[in-house]
């Protein structure tokens, strides 16, 4: 996040996620700037971050795990609980 877009483009992401049976688990950070001519950074604020977690992320697309945070990152290795 972090580009601009909607609450509804992220939610659609997960439903299409969905739709093709991902259901390990799903990240969604925060766009950061590389640098002075990169794209700017729009305002994520940590509420969003946290409406994507549950119940939208976790309990209605079935997920096992959603990680949603400013500086999350899906490059980082991560163990599934349960």
């Amino acid at each position: 996040m972090g580009l601009g877009e909607g609450d509804e483009e992220v939610l659609d992401v997960l439903a299409i996620l969905h739709q093709h049976r991902v259901r390990t688990s799903s990240t969604i950070g925060q766009y950061l700037s590389p640098g002075p001519k990169a794209l700017p950074v729009s305002g994520v604020s940590p509420e969003q971050f946290q409406a994507f977690r549950l119940p939208i992320g976790g309990n209605r697309a079935s997920f096992l795990q959603v990680v949603s945070s400013r500086f999350t990152r899906s490059s980082y290795p991560r163990r599934l609980s349960g």
